[in-house]
């Protein structure tokens, strides 16, 4: 169901004029042959109804979910069409690369269309032992129709021996093939599907009208022996998004899991559905779940804010038609908190430690430089090319991912201004209910604008949250904003102790952390992508995209670093590096004596502690 009548310009108007929209009562049929799958290739038969004369196929480009023009048609080849045995010539548009125009034979009812999806190198999206499948990427669809209005029938071809995941109705397996009901495209594209040779299935919940489940595909058997105590946590995450909206807009939902250390890390909400990718021993290793708990957390949370409710210029009724992405600091940002509050109430992590991972939040985003110049509003706007633009840099342009983190620091603030202007009696829990919660549903989209969030959130406490949002997320902001940190009873401090978060992340590989003494983080092999302008190694003549060789004489490892910032506490002496970058070796020396920097969160005595009481569970579990 549709809440808004979304405009369509008059080019996509035109557009439509010249592609036939398929009958109500004449699915598409699509036939993905996923056997290749382990060789990266994908095959894909269509039969599309049609009139005579001219027609528009399109590729989807807009991808729900991913904010940006994504669709891999790069990854296209070897397209045919054909009616009655006949080939029918196409050709792509001059302007629109994603759109390919034909003539429709006199007398034809339907179309025959094939081609082959690659599965790349820059692009991963299966390993020889699973699969994943966004089906926005395995289909085309008639020109200028609504994706509500479009059906399909789709089935999948798997490897043999592999079982599958999906949240699509009815699937019906006739040896590797899975046939399931016919859907609209809007649904199809909703809802992946994961396959695979080593597959578990753990159900969340089972009531009457409900489910939900965790299906995860591993690329080898042992990573499958999850603890019971983490199903557990699983459960009552189930059990604190019921607490905390107080709804659902979904009837059977699946939790979707890869692990693979092939496939990068990324998580991509539906309304039934999330598609979750993680490393191999994510949940086998207790640092690398704990180093990013809020995976399912967050994509789950999606299902009521960003897919139940949801920015009214970010709705649109295709895949062809721009987003406009401004209000992702409400649609992502809002969730990164929810997201990350999720993980802190269900047990994944311990609610006690949500001040030391603030900590390394709030400072990370206070010493980018970029932000002395750009507003967070911006970053959101910019999403659809942030999202792909490379690390070096990311602090001088900023990225997408600071309207998530800042997004946190700023929605933790509303939830501080709401428990202390209502002396506790409400909360930022009281908006979530009454905003994204509403009522039971089945999936839908109930779309909103800034000042819906303005008004809502004003009906829950009164203040001036048109200013408080114009002053943090669409002006310039010097600093971050800690009312979240101050009103709940905290101040930061530096000192020579290493934050939790940090050593976690070196402890899974990831990152070293010399930002806040040198100016920039390394990998294990001393690569540096980023530098901050102003700090002692920018100073010293140090740039982005560059590798670390040797310390002080020394071969370089992260330990040798540190060792080298504490002896230069003590000394005049610079800290002497040899780098590279590309084959021209530099030695650079960084007047740096400050000794090592983490930021903490200490509670000042006396004070109500507002963080534990945001992150306490709210179900009994």
């Amino acid at each position: 169901m549709r809440f808004t009548i979304v405009s369509i310009t008059v080019a996509a108007v035109l557009f439509a004029a010249a592609s036939p929209v398929i009958a109500a009562d004449a699915p598409m049929t699509l036939v993905l042959d996923a056997r290749d799958a382990t060789h990266n290739i994908l095959h894909v038969r269509m039969e599309v109804p049609v009139h005579p004369g001219p027609f528009t196929l399109v590729y989807p480009e807009w991808i729900p979910g991913e904010h940006g023009p994504t669709g891999p048609i790069s990854s296209v080849a070897a397209l045919r069409v054909t009616s009655g045995g006949a080939s029918v010539p196409w050709q792509r548009d001059l302007v629109d690369l994603y759109a390919f125009h034909l003539d429709v034979p006199t007398g034809a009812s339907s179309l025959n269309v094939s081609f082959d999806q690659l599965i790349t190198s820059q692009d991963p999206m299966a390993t020889p032992n699973l699969l994943i499948i966004n089906w926005n990427r395995v289909l085309l669809y008639p020109g200028g129709s609504h994706s509500d209005d479009v059906s399909v029938k789709p089935s999948i071809l798997l490897p043999a021996g592999w079982d599958y995941a999906t949240a699509l109705a009815g699937g019906q397996r006739n040896g590797d093939t899975v046939a399931f009901d016919r859907v609209s495209l809007s649904t199809l594209v909703d809802s992946p599907l994961d396959a695979g040779r080593y597959f578990r299935r753990f159900p969340l919940l089972e009531s009457a009208g409900f489910s939900n489940e965790l299906d995860f595909f591993a690329d080898q058997a042992r990573d499958l022996e999850v603890a019971p105590e983490i199903v557990q946590d699983y459960k009552n995450l189930v059990a604190e998004t019921d607490a905390l909206y107080g709804a659902r807009h979904w009837s059977n939902y699946h939790f979707l899991l890869t692990l693979s250390d092939k496939i990068p890390f990324q998580g991509i909400e539906h309304h039934q559905s999330s598609d979750n990718r993680a490393s191999d021993d994510y949940l086998t290793n207790a640092d690398a779940l704990k180093d990013a708990p809020d995976l399912l957390p967050h994509e789950f949370s999606h299902s009521w804010n960003g897919k139940y409710r949801r920015p009214a210029d970010l709705t649109v009724p295709d895949y062809q038609q721009p987003e406009k992405t401004d209000l992702l600091w409400v649609y992502e940002g809002l969730n990164q908190y929810l997201g990350d509050m999720l993980s802190f109430r269900c047990g994944l992590v311990s609610p006690s430690e949500y001040p030391e991972y603030l900590a390394n939040l709030y400072a990370e985003l206070d010493n980018e430089p970029g932000r002395l110049a750009t507003p967070l509003v911006d970053t959101t706007i910019s999403a659809p090319y942030l999202y792909l633009a490379p690390a070096e840099w990311a602090s001088q342009r900023r990225t997408s991912g600071d309207f998530y983190t800042e997004g946190e620091l700023v929605w933790l603030s509303a939830d501080a201004i709401i428990r202390t202007r209502s002396h506790g009696t409400k909360s930022l829990d009281d908006f979530i209910k009454a905003f994204d919660g509403q009522r039971t549903t089945p999936p839908m989209v109930v779309t909103y604008d800034r000042q819906d969030v303005v008004n809502a959130l004003n009906a829950v406490q009164p203040y001036d949250w048109a200013g408080f949002f114009q002053k943090y997320v669409y002006e310039v902001a010097p600093h971050p904003v800690s009312l979240g940190i101050d009103l709940a009873g905290y101040k930061l401090v530096w000192t020579t102790t290493e934050n939790t978060w940090d050593a976690l992340d070196e402890s899974v590989g990831q990152t070293h952390h010399f930002d806040y003494t040198l100016g920039f983080n390394t990998d294990e092999n001393g690569h540096i992508a980023d530098v901050l302008q102003g700090s002692p190694a920018a100073n010293a003549g140090m740039g982005a995209d560059t590798s670390i060789v040797a310390v002080d004489g020394r071969k370089y490892s992260p330990d040798v670093l540190h060792a080298a910032i504490a002896a230069a506490k003590s000394s005049p002496r610079s800290i002497e590096l040899i780098t590279v970058s590309d084959d021209q070796y530099r030695t650079i020396a960084i007047d740096y004596h400050g000794g090592e920097r983490y930021p903490h969160l200490v509670h000042i005595a006396g004070t109500p502690d507002l963080l534990a009481a945001i992150m306490a569970p709210k179900s009994h579990h």
